[in-house]
């Protein structure tokens, strides 16, 4: 069966297909299957079952061609023998064509000697004729002329057929010649045909050489696009399992959730929450080992608290103390160490050489049944001067014609939110769980002030001033001052 040059073309395009479409199908599902050879990797034992598929379908390819095409099954099994069949004639070719020249020089010297011949037959003939009209002047020469006849005539007839014999070699050369010549010209012909079959042949090569090339680009690609599937599958699985650990923190955390439900409906309240177990003042400027004893004196000071309160202690005897925490966010939980806290606290109060007050309060609320230490959340506040001597923190007017206790409730009233707010305001920080902090009054003193307001009549203004110069952290003592408006 003849096969066109396309035709081979088409069926190594198609070949080449195959082998990228077998290359990728047999490489997935040897990935899938996650196979192994002779203890390759997975990976390893799919990229040898991929080579051995992309060597075996060119074999296949070849010996497709080789069947159908009986000119290429010719030249896969002769090739070389023509090529050397082909060096052979033109040796013979070259040789043939020598011993012709030469041939057709010995001709062209015999027709030479012919000439020379028949001159020389003519010569004799020349002199028989002057020997025969002498006869009769030499007949004692007779014989010997016609001896000489004899010979010449000899001679002439051997050179006769010596001049045959030379035509009919030249006849029997030139046949040669040209029988040669004719050979030469087919192998010419069958020459230019198989180099051109040749040229075709290293064509189709070099074509399957750069489809080739073009499968090993494809196969490391698929190959690379493999291994970053890989890693994603395995980041995937890292994230899986990090999420499965989210999970179980988080079930554990609800389990701890429910158990503190339960414990705040049924069991007592000991701290709210930010309420305050113990603060300390501090003056600026300190370094960090200064600042580590104040903060554990802090510390020991609200676990004294805590122990007053009802607290059970764990095994270590602390009933208070910083823990660790974790905050929930959009990304997961996040774990604040105790060394990340403390670190906080003494690099903020480090920042400043201002006076400050530390301040130790429950982080939540904190009930009996709880087995852990009443976890505690530090605030770092400045402790500057808030009220002056004899400064009015608030002041208001109240109406003397009521009666007395109405009055003195309306002083308290004045006492706990004005005065209060006033104080907030000004920047004092109260001592949260704590009573008459902002804003302490001896009870005799209200009473004198209300019956002095009861006593005038009318509208009267009392002042609150502060007792004394007032930070942020003390306790604000008042003193009730009546003004006289009329």
């Amino acid at each position: 069966m003849e096969v066109s040059s396309p035709a081979i073309l088409a069926l190594f395009v198609l070949m080449g297909g195959l082998i990228a479409y077998v290359g990728d199908w047999l490489g997935r599902k040897l990935g899938k299957k996650r196979l192994r050879l002779a203890g390759l990797r997975p990976r390893h034992t799919a990229v040898v079952f991929t080579v051995i598929s992309g060597m075996l379908i060119p074999v296949a390819t070849t010996y497709a061609i080789l069947t159908i095409s009986a000119p290429v099954r010719e030249w896969m099994a002769k090739g070389p023998q023509i090529v050397r069949e082909y060096k052979e004639l033109e040796g013979r070719n070259a040789m043939l064509n020598q011993q012709a020249e030469e041939a057709q020089s010995q001709v062209t010297d015999l027709r030479t000697e012919v000439g020379r011949n028949e001159a020389r037959v003519r010569e004799q003939q020349a002199q028989l004729a002057k020997l025969e009209g002498e006869v009769s002047d030499a007949v004692a020469s007779k014989n010997q002329a016609e001896a000489a006849h004899r010979r010449a005539e000899s001679e002439r007839a051997a050179a006769q057929a010596q001049v045959t014999q030379l035509k009919t070699e030249a006849d029997g050369l030139s046949r040669e010649v040209s029988r040669l010549r004719q050979e030469q010209e087919a192998a010419n012909r069958f020459s230019l045909q198989l180099a051109h079959e040749v040229e075709v042949a290293e064509n189709n090569l070099e074509q399957a050489q750069q489809e080739l090339t073009q499968l090993q680009q494809d196969k490391e690609r698929l190959q690379r696009e493999v291994d970053t599937l890989e890693m994603t599958e395995s980041s995937l699985r890292n994230r899986v399992a990090a999420l499965t650990d989210e999970s179980a923190r988080l079930q554990a955390g609800i389990g701890r959730l429910l158990q503190g439900i339960e414990s705040i409906r049924t069991s007592t309240l000991l701290f709210r929450k930010d309420e305050e177990l113990s603060r300390l003042v501090m003056q600026g400027g300190k370094t960090p080992n200064e600042i580590l004893q104040q903060l554990s004196t802090l510390v020991k000071s609200a676990n004294v608290r805590a122990l007053e309160r009802g607290v059970e202690p764990d095994e270590h005897g602390i009933a208070a103390g910083i823990v660790e925490r974790q905050r929930i966010t959009s990304e997961g939980t996040i774990t604040i160490s105790v060394e990340a806290q403390v670190r906080s606290i003494i690099e903020a109060i480090a920042s400043t050489t201002d006076d400050l007050v530390l301040i130790a309060r429950s982080y939540y609320n904190y009930f009996q049944e709880e087995d852990l230490p009443v976890p505690l959340e530090i605030g770092v506040f400045r402790n500057r001067v808030v009220f002056e001597q004899d400064a009015v923190v608030a002041s208001t007017v109240i109406d003397g014609s009521r009666t007395l206790d109405e009055t003195i409730s309306t002083l308290a009233s004045f006492i706990n939110r004005d005065v209060r707010e006033a104080a907030l305001t000004a920047g004092m920080i109260p001592v949260a769980g704590g009573e008459n902090t902002l804003g302490s009054v001896n009870v005799r003193q209200v009473i004198d002030v209300a019956e002095a307001i009861h006593a005038q009549g009318g509208n009267v203004r009392v002042d609150a001033k502060a007792q004394a110069r007032t930070r942020s952290a003390d306790i604000l003592l008042l003193s009730l001052v009546i003004r006289n408006d009329r």
